[in-house]
């Protein structure tokens, strides 16, 4: 992990602090840096493996044409090529091998963790109004806005009942409920739950009624579902006509 470290934390601090939010949305419980150094060392065994097989599928194409060539020189006529050329042709895609299997495999990482942000945000987002409807109903019945977080992860929301049981026990633990609410909204990249937790944030900072906060957020997100779904629906009907 050492080693993987190191490699890391040659990409920069930007890009390790990019690809860290980007983990930490995608579920991915792995520092920035081993990650980073893990992708190099994957993309690179991976790319040399394909480069060699694009290489030996060369030679053996090359063979074959010379088979063909002595057996019927009027069709398949190679000619001669000099030692420098064979060299400089086989160099020449033993590279662009490596370079086009190392791109391909970079952007497949890539596109695992966007889809497994969008998988992520999309499956909170549809239990996100039962959620705070229920937090607002344990309110309502004296509970602290931990305690009723806490008592509404029940295991029908799945996902985000788990992320919200760390959230009460790291508040439970002694860290800033703020702070473990920040920590909720880093781990999806969901504007309806980064604009739920800011509002919380502001009800309690301001003491005002989080029972009736947590409903009108849950009737803003359960609003803003609606209208992705119209605007989704009239998209699709305007690509198809």
């Amino acid at each position: 992990m050492v080693g993987y470290e190191s490699l890391g934390r040659l990409f920069g601090r930007k890009i390790v602090r990019r690809l860290g939010a980007a983990l930490d949305s995608a579920g991915i419980n792995i520092d920035a840096e081993t990650f980073l150094g893990m992708s190099v060392v994957v993309t690179v065994i991976l790319s040399v493996v394909i480069a060699l097989v694009a290489l030996s599928s060369n030679f053996i194409m090359n063979y074959i044409v010379l088979i063909l060539s002595k057996i019927s020189p009027e069709v398949y006529y190679t000619g001669t090529a000099s030692p420098v050329y064979l060299t400089l042709e086989v160099g020449f895609t033993y590279i662009l091998s490596f370079i086009v299997s190392a791109v391909t495999v970079a952007f497949l990482i890539y596109v695992v963790i966007l889809l497994r942000i969008d998988a992520r945000r999309k499956a909170i987002e549809a239990v996100l109004p039962d959620f705070l409807l229920l937090a607002s109903a344990n309110v309502r019945a004296g509970m602290t806005v931990d305690q009723a977080l806490w008592y509404a992860a029940k295991p029908e929301f799945g996902l985000l009942s788990s992320e919200v049981e760390m959230v009460a026990k790291r508040s439970f633990a002694g860290e800033p409920f703020d702070k473990a609410l920040d920590r909720l909204g880093r781990r999806f990249d969901s504007r309806i739950l980064k604009r739920a937790i800011a509002l919380i944030k502001q009800g309690i900072a301001s003491g005002g009624k989080l029972a009736d906060i947590l409903e009108r957020v849950a009737e803003d997100a359960r609003d803003m579902q609606m209208m992705k779904k119209e605007i989704s629906a009239s998209l699709l009907m305007y690509v198809i006509f």
